[in-house]
């Protein structure tokens, strides 16, 4: 089973899926399972866009596996195809090797090989995790099923393989600040150094609001800031996105205010969250003495905390308990992406213990 696990990852990384594009690879997944026994079917988000889902079993205790099939775009920077596995020792490089097509491996494999007449095992391979979990939102508004758990193979940077029980959520806010703009030639540079000064300070003054919680502690992050274009003239305006890591007690509001209030230097900012087609991600926090969290402790000792979001964010939201385990590497998000083949074959041996005792 482990070399088949490195030929399917191989496979997977193979068919290019970057958010929106994920078709091919859901029709790959659909017919290898089929291949190894399971009937899987494809499940409409939108146009050209389909989950796969697989049931294995058929009683009451149900058990939700899932992953994401989508990647985020290559960047610069890659010494290997991004298309292509590259195993230099214990690691495999590639894009969607770590985030989290080593997961999907897992889960594949894991459903075309544990079988229990006690408990249904449903896996479902998910489209849109890097945008706003549109696959994972789908399946829980048409399912309607109670799940006993939800387990996740989503990777951790790093060397330690662990049980994530705690996850923070995020929010997010567009920033529109006026500016004077006018003809470049007649104003200079000067008025816009000044901006950047004031700007660099109230992204600074955003650390003042991060506080602490059960899960850690919250953050603000820029991802986008535009402004300018192609003329002569000076910006007239500066967009930024700013990202909250969130903690227990927070909310969307009150993370409108913070940054009202941040950047409240400048006269006229608008403040407005980001438009997106599901619900904000909130951050999680199960009790540990909750059974099926209680049970998964007890084969995989190491407990972390989920550095960012992602579809367990949903299903928790939804009143499924819900852990991670996931195999380990670095560079999400990066170039030169890569996982530890090893922790990938003992991710899949610890969560099949786990299935076949449940």
């Amino acid at each position: 089973m482990p070399d088949e696990l490195l030929n399917l990852l191989s496979e997977l990384v193979s068919i290019p899926s970057v958010t929106g594009e994920e078709l091919e690879i859901a029709k790959f997944a659909r017919s290898w399972l089929g291949e190894h026994g399971i009937e899987a079917k494809l499940q409409k988000v939108e146009n050209n866009r389909f989950n796969v889902i697989a049931r294995s079993g058929d009683a009451d205790k149900k058990i939700l596996i899932s992953g994401h099939l989508d990647t985020v775009a290559p960047v610069r920077g890659w010494k290997t195809n991004p298309f292509e596995l590259v195993v230099r020792g214990d690691k495999g490089f590639g894009l969607g090797a770590l985030d989290m097509k080593s997961g999907v491996v897992i889960l594949m494999n894991l459903i075309s090989e544990v079988k229990r007449k006690d408990m249904e095992i449903i896996c479902v391979l998910t489209i849109d995790e890097e945008m706003h979990s549109c696959g994972m939102y789908r399946f829980l508004e048409e399912s309607r099923e109670k799940f006993y758990g939800a387990i996740f193979t989503e990777p951790l940077p790093g060397n330690k393989i662990a049980l994530v029980t705690r996850c923070f959520g995020r929010y997010a806010v567009d920033v529109k600040i006026p500016l004077k703009g006018g003809h470049a030639a007649f104003h200079g540079a000067e008025n816009v150094s000044e901006v950047i000064r004031n700007l660099a300070s109230c992204i600074s003054r955003l650390k003042s609001y991060e506080k602490e919680g059960k899960i850690g502690k919250c953050e603000y992050s820029v991802s986008m800031v535009k402004m300018g274009d192609e003329f002569l003239s000076l910006p007239s305006e500066i967009l930024l996105r700013i990202n909250h890591r969130a903690v227990e007690g927070e909310s969307l509001e009150s993370t409108v205010e913070e940054v009202k209030e941040a950047f409240s230097i400048f006269n006229g900012v608008e403040v407005q969250p980001i438009e997106r087609p599901t619900p904000f991600l909130e951050p999680f926090c199960f009790d540990e003495s909750a059974e099926f969290v209680r049970k998964c402790m007890s084969i995989i000792e190491e407990v972390a905390v989920s550095p960012s979001v992602f579809d367990g964010n949903l299903t928790a939201m939804y009143g499924i308990p819900t852990v991670n385990v996931g195999p380990v590497g670095e560079n999400l998000h990066r170039e030169n992406e890569y996982v530890v083949i090893s922790s990938m074959k003992k991710v899949y041996r610890i969560l099949k213990h786990l299935l076949n005792t449940l």
